[in-house]
């Protein structure tokens, strides 16, 4: 946003390149589902959640990945796309190219997987690396793909090709066809109302949610909040990483009661506050948690996401004022981290 760019911008900058520093926790292989606040609008649900292949059983690797469909619908939004993907993507393209040092909990992450995905087409070349540096050339050429045809891409012409071929090698039922007919559903969010604000969240069954994953919150300047989590489902997804790509592929199918929705709260006061909590055994709880101590017994915001969540493995949140002052806070145990511009 230091270059002018939007809310909606920087969130995807920013899940572009988790994609690459974070490939355990979320990518474009994955899925994502997003809230929007524009002022003087009602809040939007983005649900970039793919479909199964044709004939498939909704497991494993065997369902489309929605992530980039939900870049390409929030960018859609009027008056969205101020800098264009060459700028957005530009820095998640220069990581994959030039390469990243394995952060603490991408290394935890390798050991507790070693022997699990060892042998899964593409992982151990990709992770299991001897000098603490990972590159993914090939990640950053799709990237660059992307940002000179645009983000349909993936879902059409060469890309899709490519994500098909590697993935019929493998033996998942995910066709070209089953990527060029997915979309992104762009639908009015739920609202509930509390005694102090109303809580936001999105239509999305427990199936569509990402269960683990990364949550990104960004506010900007006119006024637009926006909250997401976008993730693989699991820690490294399937494991599969996609040779022709470098994509890694998520494992969605599982049903499991903890997803990883994203949260807003809109305050009486014109206050919106965007958060979340990804990892540790009890999201929504954390959720609530965040919000009971900011909302109802007044706690600072900094206070009301470290407040006592040991149960969370990541917590952040940011409030935008109606004066147009912000607040932000990441639980200060995790590698979460709060970015101004």
């Amino acid at each position: 946003m230091a270059d002018g760019g939007s809310a909606i911008e920087a969130a995807v900058a920013t899940a572009a390149a988790l994609g690459v520093t974070c490939p355990h926790l979320t990518g474009m292989g994955g899925d994502a589902v997003w809230l929007v606040q524009r002022p003087g609008e009602a809040p939007l649900a983005i649900i970039g959640c793919g479909a199964a292949g044709r004939g498939a059983l909704v497991e494993a690797s065997n369902t489309v990945a929605g992530a980039v469909s939900s870049w390409q619908a929030a960018l859609a939004l009027p008056e969205t796309s101020r800098l264009g993907l060459h700028r957005v993507l530009r820095d998640a393209i220069d990581l994959a190219a030039d390469g990243v040092a394995v952060s603490q909990g991408l290394r935890r992450a390798i050991e507790a997987k070693r022997e699990e995905l060892s042998m899964v087409s593409g992982w151990a070349e990709a992770f299991d690396v001897p000098n603490g540096v990972i590159r993914n050339p090939r990640l950053a050429r799709t990237m660059e793909m992307l940002r000179t045809k645009g983000l349909h891409s993936f879902y059409t012409n060469g890309i899709a090709d490519e994500i098909a071929a590697d993935l019929a090698e493998i033996g998942a039922r995910v066709s070209v066809d089953d990527l060029r007919f997915h979309r992104a559903r762009v639908e009015k969010a739920v609202s509930q109302r509390l005694e102090t604000c109303s809580v936001i969240s999105a239509p999305c069954s427990l199936a569509e949610a990402p269960c683990d994953g990364a949550w990104i919150g960004a506010a900007d300047a006119d006024g637009c909040v926006v909250s997401m989590v976008q993730g693989l489902r699991s820690t490294f997804g399937s494991g599969i990483v996609l040779p022709r790509t470098g994509i890694v592929w998520h494992a969605r199918g599982e049903h499991r009661h903890d997803a990883s929705g994203p949260s807003l709260a809109r305050f009486e006061d014109g206050r919106v506050m965007a958060f979340g909590a990804v990892g540790g055994d009890d999201k929504q709880k954390t959720r609530a948690a965040i919000l009971h101590r900011y909302a109802m017994e007044g706690l600072k915001l900094g206070e009301a996401v470290a407040c006592d969540l040991s149960e969370a493995g990541h917590a952040g949140a940011i409030v935008r004022h109606a004066d147009g002052a912000m607040d932000a806070a990441a639980e200060p145990r995790s590698y979460a981290s709060v970015a101004w511009a």
